[in-house]
């Protein structure tokens, strides 16, 4: 097994600063509801991350990034695998979850639903010929 630095989000975010990139493999879906902001960042979606990953340079440092912590460290022991230099890959320990917790920025999207009201209180239409109302 690649043994892969883990970092909390306060090391993660020097790095950033510093140039690194953040990459996030959560799902598209996931990243609408929340996510990184910062202005280095790839999303490349961990279900699809082997077709997608060459772009990602080799001569930068990198952050890697999902919702806890588990997916990243795949991803990153995936491209050392893959030739990228042990020593400039690093996963987000905690995630998203630790991100936001350590109050670094984050965009959020609430969450919108559409709920169809219905005719009556009890949901059966109003309908005279039914027993429900």
């Amino acid at each position: 097994m690649i043994e892969i630095n883990e970092i909390n989000p306060e090391k993660a975010n020097e790095h950033i600063q510093s140039g690194a990139i953040l990459i996030d493999v959560r799902e598209n879906d996931e990243v609408k509801q929340l996510a990184f902001d910062i202005a280095t960042i790839q999303n490349i979606v961990y279900s699809t991350f082997d077709e997608n990953y060459k772009n990602i340079p080799k001569d930068k440092k990198l952050v890697i990034a999902c919702h806890l912590g588990i997916r990243s460290l795949r991803a990153a022991q995936f491209l050392v695998s893959q030739g990228w230099n042990i020593d400039n890959i690093f996963s987000l320990k905690g995630g998203i979850d630790a991100w936001k917790n350590a109050k670094l920025p984050v965009k959020s999207t609430p969450r919108s639903f559409s709920i169809v009201k219905p005719i009556t209180s009890c949901g059966c239409g109003g309908n005279s010929s039914s027993s429900c109302c």
